[in-house]
């Protein structure tokens, strides 16, 4: 068989591969996608109907922070990354999701390759389930030295999706991550709102 053309079989190959990964292990089936929102809930339920949902999954932390509670798991995305999965609720009903993976001080230098490695995979994947984001931000590469933002959005019928890379250098103010955020459509112009209110109040009422 011609190297190219074996070559190219290859990379449609692993292509297809991210896609499943990602429609079974990220975002629970798309072949469930008339019938959830984000992996098995839909946007609206309550706390105890996520909980069922999520099944035997343990809870690793509970808060209550301004108008938002929030329930956390651990997760793994694409198979082998690990990240923090967090469900937001206002008024008791689920309103915001998000994925999270983070790294402070040394960490964040050790771990740049592995920032960047997720981040190429994961954007191909959501990229082959969604298509081309309808924004695009990208600031450059994830580095040292200054703030970098790389913030793709992407839509279905009822969730916006945010995947955000960020990084600044130097110590001790280093940090850098991964974000990966869903909001409910209907949900989101209060969910903000509130959001900002919350975090004007925790400065104590400064603009």
């Amino acid at each position: 068989m011609d190297l190219k053309k074996r070559r190219r079989e290859m990379k449609i190959s692993y292509r297809i591969t991210c896609f499943l990964l990602f429609s079974g292990v990220l975002f629970a089936c798309q072949c469930f996608a008339s019938e959830y929102d984000f992996r098995r809930t839909r946007w609206g339920m309550t706390k105890e109907e996520v909980i069922k949902a999520e099944k035997a999954k343990s809870i690793t932390k509970y808060k209550i922070e301004g108008p938002f509670e929030r329930i956390y798991y651990k997760v793994l995305l694409l198979k082998k990354y690990k990240f923090n999965l967090q469900y937001e609720f206002l008024n008791g009903h689920l309103v915001a999701a998000h994925y999270s993976r983070m790294f402070f001080g040394s960490e964040y230098k050790k771990n740049l390759k592995l920032i960047r490695t997720m981040w190429s995979e994961i954007k191909d994947a959501l990229w082959d389930l969604y298509g081309e984001p309808f924004k695009n931000k990208d600031d450059g590469e994830i580095g040292f030295d200054s703030i970098v933002v790389k913030d793709y959005v992407y839509e279905t019928q009822n969730t916006e999706i945010h995947i955000y890379a960020g990084g600044v250098e130097p110590p001790p103010y280093s940090f850098g991550g991964i974000t990966i955020s869903y909001y409910g459509k209907k949900y989101k112009s209060i969910y903000d709102k509130k959001k900002m209110q919350a975090e004007r109040e925790k400065k104590g009422g400064e603009l």
